[in-house]
């Protein structure tokens, strides 16, 4: 999640929470596409200060991906089954065509890319 407190008269970012490496300064134009294109964006002002929160794609797609491994990683089913998961980035196939993402029996290979020679997910 970004925010952004913002002096309406200046213009001046007071207060931003991506500060890290790669922060910038938010242009009008960089909020206008940020309100365009990102799921959860809201803008109001309070007071002299405009504040700006926006949520992109990717953290919500990976606070997803989190919530399932947990999930996933405490199922128990009979006879000592369990369920994985495999994220496909490549259909053609080949090499690195997908990525282990959840695999409750074999932890160690989580997130490691897989060959198309795996025999486990035919």
């Amino acid at each position: 999640m970004s925010a952004v407190l913002r002096d309406k008269i200046s213009r001046e970012i007071v207060y931003q929470s991506d500060r890290g490496a790669g922060a910038r300064e938010w242009s009008e134009a960089d909020l206008l596409a940020l309100q365009k294109d990102e799921p959860v964006f809201s803008r109001f002002t309070t007071g002299r200060y405009d504040v700006i929160l926006c949520v992109c794609q990717a953290v919500i797609d990976q606070h997803v991906k989190d919530q399932m491994r947990e999930e996933i990683h405490h199922y128990v089913f009979s006879n000592d089954a369990y369920l994985w998961v495999n994220e496909i980035v490549r259909y053609e196939g080949g090499k690195d065509y997908a990525i282990r993402r959840i695999h409750p029996n074999l932890k160690e290979t989580e997130d490691a890319a897989l060959d198309g020679h795996d025999r486990c997910c035919r």
